[in-house]
């Protein structure tokens, strides 16, 4: 009797390990894709084990059926768009897009330039300059990506907002040529002999203007090295201001030849906006399945950013961060009501909170949180920077305080030394007004101090529109 029994049991645990793990598959999965149930202990369990797989297999539990699903009363119930709205913002990046839209004078006019370095007495230097978000790096970039062939030899890229100090672009130049600097200062002068071997490259130097130096003999030298002896370098640089050339390189003028070509990029247009956004969204079908962005909408955003700065990053960003909101908003709205009949578009309202945000000022929100307004002295200071600063980027400290010094005389208000005044500047700049440039070796009136803020911004900080009006209208202030 005992081996019976133990045959029943073995038995009996077979069958159990038989049916402890059925497997379910639907119609439309792949053998790949097929779902467990859990074991098997009672009849009514198996219903209800055979219940929740098939709730596991349904189209509203499954983000891969793109059919919306029928609910009993046969209303369709649309799925959430979250494959089109991750295309969406991964086109809406303002990383290098795959075709360039608008900018075709511009991509003729550097194509050109390539065609016309290529010739004996042809010039060997590019200036490309514009205000930010106008393309002038894309079209640059996609160029030298799509178009490898029509430039001259090795590619070499360098952002000068990366670097530390401007001497820095040497070692970075002789870093991408491969070759083994052991000290800074031996940088330049390997780079000078590798140029003079006949080897082409071409040089590409985005943000030039951060290599701004005393006497600018960084910036010379760069524009120099194309009409070395033998050398067969092609510079490209690439900057926001319109007269870098004419303003900070003036010697380049006696030299006729070695003065760069230059190509401007304006500010896109509310029609080009609406087109780059429409070609970005439209990409991989982005926004075929479900509408994301209303077209009204995008018309609109386009001519606000136009209106504003021109700038596409803005209309990237503003699209992008829409989008996201959109989708936290309908995900919290399936969590509590279900799933609703369709999901929330973008329209108007959605895009002017996003702008308002992005394009909120920095003045508005400090004196916001802070509740107060600036005290006098800060106000002359913020009017004597911004009289000084309509003729200059930035001014050094040893400028300001003797500007500053003057008002203060007229006012008869007592003025700070400037080492006080180095201080109180620091607090602005804590405050997003201003921003400082000191290196360790310069002294404190050496220090460069900018404005980051515009005119009207500069006056609603101040809450003064008497004091600052009398400040930048007296020319007897700057000496």
């Amino acid at each position: 009797m005992p081996r019976p029994q133990r045959r029943v049991r073995a038995t009996t645990a077979t069958r159990r390990a038989a049916v402890a793990k059925p497997v379910m598959r639907d119609a439309s999965q792949s053998d790949s894709a097929m779902v467990e149930l859990p074991p098997r202990s009672s009849p009514r369990k198996s219903v209800l084990g055979v219940s929740n797989a098939l709730n596991m297999l349904s189209p509203t539990a499954s983000s891969k059926s793109r059919k919306p699903m029928s609910t009993p009363t046969g209303t369709p119930v649309a799925l959430t768009p979250s494959k089109d709205a991750g295309q969406a913002k991964r086109a809406l990046s303002t990383a290098l897009p795959s075709a360039i839209v608008g900018r075709e004078v511009q991509m003729r006019a550097i194509q050109a330039f390539c065609q016309h370095m290529r010739r004996p007495k042809g010039s060997r230097s590019l200036y490309v300059s514009g205000a930010p978000g106008t393309g002038k790096t894309a079209c640059v970039q996609y160029l030298l990506d799509r178009e490898p062939s029509s430039v001259a030899g090795r590619i070499l890229f360098v952002n000068c907002m990366s670097l530390k100090h401007p001497r820095d672009v040497y070692e970075k130049i002789a870093e991408q040529m491969k070759l083994k600097a052991g000290h800074q200062r031996d940088a330049r002068p390997m780079i000078e002999r590798e140029l003079c071997q006949k080897r082409n490259y071409t040089l590409v130097l985005d943000e030039i203007d951060q290599l701004e130096s005393k006497g600018q003999d960084i910036l010379y030298s760069l524009f120099e090295w194309p009409y070395l002896s033998v050398s067969k370098l092609v510079l490209i640089g690439i900057a926001n201001a319109l007269d870098m050339t004419d303003r900070i390189l003036p010697r380049l003028k006696t030299h006729a030849a070695e003065m760069p070509v230059q190509i401007s990029f304006p500010p896109y247009d509310a029609d080009e906006i609406f087109q780059i956004l429409s070609d970005r969204l439209n990409q991989e079908n982005a926004n075929a399945d479900a509408c994301l962005i209303k077209p009204t909408a995008l018309k609109f955003l386009a001519k606000k950013i136009a209106a504003v700065s021109g700038d596409v990053r803005k209309a990237l960003d503003v699209c992008r961060r829409a989008i996201e909101v959109t989708e936290i908003q309908n995900r919290k709205r399936r969590l509590q009501n279900g799933p609703p009949a369709e999901d929330q578009c973008i329209d108007v309202p959605c895009l002017v909170k996003i702008f308002n945000e992005v394009y909120s000022s920095r003045v508005t929100s400090s004196l916001q949180d802070n509740q107060s307004d600036l005290p006098l002295q800060h106000k002359i200071v913020m009017s004597a920077l911004l009289l000084l600063t309509r003729t200059a980027k930035e001014v050094n400290m040893g400028k300001l305080q003797e500007t500053y010094t003057r008002i203060c005389a007229k006012r008869q208000v007592p003025h700070l030394d400037v080492s006080e005044l180095f201080s109180m500047c620091q607090m602005l700049e804590l405050r997003g007004f201003v921003g400082l440039k000191r290196t360790k070796n310069t002294s404190t009136r050496e220090a460069k101090i900018a404005l980051r803020i515009d005119d009207n911004e500069v006056e609603q900080a101040l809450q003064d529109k008497a004091l600052l009006s009398a400040i930048i209208n007296d020319s007897t202030l700057i000496r």
